[in-house]
């Protein structure tokens, strides 16, 4: 199990990673991040994990803020969160991830083509299979 967090607000241009600072609470080894790293490893083979993001965002530029829990690199269409202009939401998603003989990394990216404000983000994974 793994919790992040972080300490100050972030600003995300596109495709960017949102980077975490404080790691909350680390339990077994199934789970690695490394500080100042956008990328958390999900190590265990052929396992099931649930991942948790919330955060408030919002934009200055015109356009909407846009972000997504991605794959290796890869967002996940079903966790995309969005936040019109100048409006500070409260997005959230939950997904599981499957993973198979290889080594995993998720993060949060920003998706859209609008640079996001992103504050109290916050992060949780947990091996479930």
């Amino acid at each position: 199990m793994l919790i992040l967090t972080n300490s100050s607000r972030q600003k995300l241009g596109k495709n960017e990673v949102l980077i975490f600072d404080r790691q909350i609470l680390h339990t077994g080894k199934w789970e690695q991040y490394r500080n100042g790293s956008g990328l958390i490893e999900l190590r265990a083979r052929n396992a099931i994990y649930e991942v948790h993001f919330s955060a408030d965002i919002y934009t200055k530029d015109v356009g909407v803020a846009q972000l997504a829990i991605g794959v290796d690199g890869t967002p996940l269409a079903e966790t995309y969160m969005t936040s019109s202009v100048d409006g500070l939401n409260n997005v959230a998603k939950t997904t599981a991830i499957k993973t198979n003989d290889d080594v995993v990394y998720i993060s949060v990216i920003n998706v859209g083509s609008t640079h996001v404000m992103v504050n109290h983000s916050s992060l949780f994974t947990k091996r479930t299979a």
